[in-house]
């Protein structure tokens, strides 16, 4: 029986790395697998900050936003609005100058002090 996509939805790194560590506890991980849980252990977030930025981005309003980039901003939490633009500029999109310091601010709103 041949493999097949049911649904294709964006999901962060804190996601990522939960659902790895939940895989790991029942066994043990692949090669590949294993990588991507290292590679999700760099995100500053947890899966709790995580929906909350991701709630917190949603209600800002901004035209033409998009699921896949929150899970960026979630993955990467810039924290000034160069780096919003920075992060996001690999998307045909635009964003004013007010749209990436709300953006900013709900990064730093969320996320942890280092």
């Amino acid at each position: 029986m041949k493999d097949s996509i049911i649904s294709e939805d964006p999901v962060s790194l804190p996601f990522v790395r939960e659902a790895l560590e939940k895989v790991q506890k029942q066994g043990e991980l692949n090669f590949r697998a294993q990588k991507t849980l290292e590679h999700a252990e760099t995100c500053l977030l947890n899966v709790k900050e995580a929906k909350t930025l991701l709630d917190s981005l949603a209600k800002i309003g901004i035209p033409r936003w998009k699921d896949v980039f929150a899970h960026k901003i979630v993955d990467s939490c810039p924290v000034t609005p160069e780096q919003v633009k920075t992060v996001l500029s690999c998307y045909n999109v635009t964003f004013s100058k007010e749209h990436a310091q709300k953006i900013a601010d709900a990064v730093v709103a969320v996320k942890p002090k280092a």
